[in-house]
């Protein structure tokens, strides 16, 4: 269990109130076919902008939020916010 929970859901746990966390979604990685064993995969990546691309195999293009939205994900990427304490 160790790996799928937090610290802060550890303090819930114990009877403390979590701190708020926040999470910024940096990648969508996606996965078309029938099949893990075959099919392609290819990637959205949100640029330090905040523009969002399609990386698929040898070719990047500019997408809209709602193409990244409407994706059926396999991994989905993402960075937490600040970094202080959460005690």
């Amino acid at each position: 269990i160790g790996p799928h929970r937090s610290d802060a859901a550890d303090r819930h746990a114990a009877g403390r109130r979590p701190a708020t966390q926040k999470y910024k979604l940096h990648a969508v990685l996606v996965h078309a076919g029938h099949s893990l064993h075959s099919g392609h995969y290819f990637c959205y990546v949100k640029s330090s902008s905040g523009a969002w691309y399609r990386a698929d195999d040898s070719r990047v293009q500019a997408v809209s939020i709602d193409e990244v939205r409407r994706q059926q994900a396999y991994i989905l990427f993402y960075t937490r916010e600040g970094g202080g304490s959460t005690a």
